[in-house]
Order: structure tokens, then C-alpha cells, then sequence
């Protein structure tokens, strides 16, 4: 069978088991510390108030992401669920891309045939993990899995890059998709590193030549922590 059509059929497996595994807590309510402490937020509830807000707090994009919310359900807690279940769906199919993509790996001649059965078994035991029904329960769990949404997306953008022809675009990607993750949670500062150690691990045979041909790319992200240590100082 193709491999495209395999992969659909694995994606579509995906989803469907965690739907079934993760949607009906989905539906349980939430606690008053979570909803109500960031939805009746003036800055949230009011445009005018929100646009300065965003430029002190160190989580922009998840202020955003709940005030989005808060503008299309008032507090009606289904929203947040649904908005933190496609979160959490789009994090566990960008970790399947990312360990299903070997393209130009210097030690995984031998894993590209099983490597969509591998990135499968990996993506479906941490989607369907009980631990992971926080990310979808829990409102404000959102600063933690929208971070890792953009975490394993800027890992799997800066993996294509690597052998892609048209490489700028996935190196665009992965700047935007650090950028944003910035603005979710601190802990994204850590994003470079990680994608440094790949690099090294399966891409490149040396720091040097590492260096010289992806510097560019680590160094895309300090403008975006620099801005999130000054942010959460202040």
C-alpha cells in the first residue's frame, strides 16, 4: 500500500482513538481558578484594555487565545475544552510528523520503513495518556500544551528544513512557530537547544559544519527570548 495513503490511515487512527479516549472529559466542568481567574479579566473582556496588556505579559498568545474564548462564550466552559482539545490533538500529530520524518538522518537508513509504525506507537501512548486529560480539563494548562504544540511543530519545521529544496519556507516556519511558542510559556527558550542536539545527533557529523550551515537558525530566536526574560521581569 502507499505510503501517503498509510500515513492518512494512521492520522485518521489518531484521531479517532483520542476523541474517544479524551472527549468526554472534555465535557466536565471547570474548577473557579481556572475559567473565571482569566476570563473575567477586564483586559480580556475588553479590546481597549487588552492591546497594552499583551505588551507586559510574558504569555501573549495564550491572553489572546482566552480572550478568543471569552468573545465567541462568554464563560461557558465548553469553548475552552474544545479549544484546548485541538491544542492537544494538533501537539500529538505534530509528534508523530517529527518522528515519522528521518529525511537526511546520517543513522536512520534502516528506520524509514518503520518509522511511520514507531512515530505512531510514540504519538498514540502520550495522546491517549491519563495525564494528558489535564490539557483539555484544565483551562490554564493551556500555557503548558499550546507551548508544546509549538515546540514539536518548530521541531518538525526545522527537521524538513534540512532536506527540503525549498528550505526558507520551513526555516520561516520554525522561527514563527518558536516565536509564538515564546508567548505561550518560558520554557520554549529551550527550543534551540533541543533542535541543536538533533542536529548534531542525526544530521551533522560535526559542530563545525553544524554551525556553518545552522547558526542561523538558532540565532533566529533570541530576539523572541530576550523579549520574554525582559517581559517576565517586568
Amino acid at each position: 500500500m502507499n505510503r501517503r495513503i498509510i500515513r492518512r490511515l494512521l492520522i485518521g487512527s489518531l484521531i479517532g482513538v483520542t476523541l474517544l479516549r479524551i472527549s468526554p472529559a472534555s465535557r466536565a466542568p471547570s474548577s473557579s481558578t481556572t475559567t473565571r481567574t482569566f476570563a473575567i479579566n477586564k483586559a480580556i473582556r475588553s479590546l481597549e484594555l487588552l492591546r497594552p496588556q499583551l505588551l507586559k505579559t510574558c504569555r501573549p498568545v495564550v491572553f489572546v487565545s482566552l480572550a478568543g474564548n471569552y468573545w465567541l462564550g462568554d464563560l461557558k466552559t465548553s469553548g475552552y475544552h474544545v479549544w484546548n482539545l485541538a491544542v492537544h490533538l494538533g501537539a500529538g500529530l505534530a509528534l508523530f510528523a517529527s518522528c515519522g520524518t528521518p529525511s537526511g538522518c546520517q543513522h536512520g537508513k534502516g528506520y524509514g520503513r518503520s518509522a511511520d509504525k514507531v512515530a505512531f506507537s510514540i504519538a498514540l501512548i502520550w495522546l491517549v495518556h491519563p495525564l494528558q486529560t489535564q490539557a483539555v480539563t484544565y483551562v490554564i494548562q493551556r500555557c503548558e500544551s499550546m507551548m508544546g504544540l509549538f515546540y514539536l511543530v518548530c521541531l518538525y519545521c526545522a527537521i524538513r528544513a534540512a532536506g527540503s529544496p525549498r528550505a526558507w519556507i520551513w526555516y520561516v516556519a520554525a522561527t514563527a512557530t518558536g516565536w509564538l511558542g515564546m508567548g505561550c510559556k518560558e520554557v520554549m527558550a529551550t527550543a534551540p537547544v533541543v533542535i541543536a542536539l538533533y542536529d548534531r545527533v542525526f544530521l551533522y557529523s560535526s559542530w563545525k559544519e553544524q554551525l556553518r550551515r545552522r547558526s542561523f537558525l538558532y540565532l533566529s530566536f533570541l530576539p523572541a527570548i530576550a523579549w520574554t526574560v525582559i517581559a517576565s521581569r517586568g
